[in-house]
């Protein structure tokens, strides 16, 4: 509830920019995900700029519109936070990113081929997650996926397509 409290706290000032360090590094994983959504949900009805900073690559996976990854205080990485789980850069960053849980934090706007899909295909959209796409197409190795943005077809994907998402780029040696 204290978490809600400050989170209230701060949106009363009606700043333009808020400022949150690790603001949700002590609850517990339910209650952590609620914080997470609603923040993005606020964010986006209320366009606040939000500097989250979060050692917790998941969270801010979920939840940036951008992302900065700094070593030593220095930039190693900064950009679209799916661009970078996808493409990171060599060393600290790819071993940084290979952490996360791909399946849940990877979009099919992130893997999907921007060309229209004929036939039957489960319909998604942009940003639905591939652990989403996974359930959705329960248990079909055939599964083919058509993306959707605003009733517009705006590409294709296929569980070939997830299960190279969900394994990431490879390794470095």
């Amino acid at each position: 509830m204290r978490q809600r409290v400050g989170l209230a706290r701060a949106l009363a000032n009606n700043t333009d920019i808020l400022l949150m360090d690790e603001a949700f590094s002590a609850l517990d994983p339910l209650i952590r995900t609620e914080m997470q959504t609603l923040l993005v949900h606020l964010q986006k009805t209320m366009s606040k700029t939000i500097i989250f900073i979060s050692h917790d690559l998941d969270e801010a996976m979920r939840s940036a519109d951008r992302m900065m990854i700094l070593k030593d205080g220095s930039v190693e990485q900064e950009g679209d936070p799916q661009e970078i789980a996808c493409n990171p850069a060599p060393g600290y960053v790819a071993r940084f990113v290979s952490e996360i849980y791909r399946a849940r934090t990877l979009r099919i706007g992130t893997i999907m081929k921007p060309v229209p899909i004929e036939g039957s295909a489960i319909e998604v959209t942009r940003t639905t997650t591939l652990e989403e796409a996974l359930r959705l197409a329960r248990g079909d190795l055939a599964a083919r996926f058509r993306a959707l943005d605003g009733g517009t077809v705006i590409g294709r994907t296929d569980m070939a397509d997830l299960l190279r998402g969900i394994s990431g780029p490879p390794s470095e040696s």
